[in-house]
């Protein structure tokens, strides 16, 4: 998400906005300004930061992970989905049924 954030925050300092009416304007018009690219790899980076957060049940003490975006997007084999193994996921619903930190009712799948 840096990179939106940094998109935002370039445009915050070129234009003074005032209100949140402008505010909101000036987010929606760096988001349509952003590339593709860039954000299928803000969504890739946040797909792997919470497989990280899974690994690490729940806490954020992990190095950020890289995964050669911009090789894997040259040969044409950049992944738009990450998967999560279904061990991982079976590991992180037990920590979250042992927590007070959610409800496991929305990771359930619909049947």
């Amino acid at each position: 998400m840096e990179g939106l954030f940094n998109a935002i925050q370039s445009i915050q300092n070129r234009v003074p906005i005032h209100g949140i009416d402008n505010l909101i304007t000036a987010v929606q018009a760096a988001y349509k300004d952003m590339s593709a690219d860039t954000l299928d790899n803000i969504f890739l980076i946040l797909q792997d930061c919470m497989r990280c957060v899974l690994r690490q049940k729940g806490e954020n003490q992990y190095a950020l992970p890289h995964i050669g975006k911009a090789k894997l997007r040259r040969k044409g084999i950049l992944p738009r989905v990450l998967s999560c193994d279904q061990q991982l996921y079976d590991s992180a619903k037990v920590v979250l049924a042992e927590s007070d930190r959610g409800n496991l009712a929305f990771f359930e799948p619909a049947e």
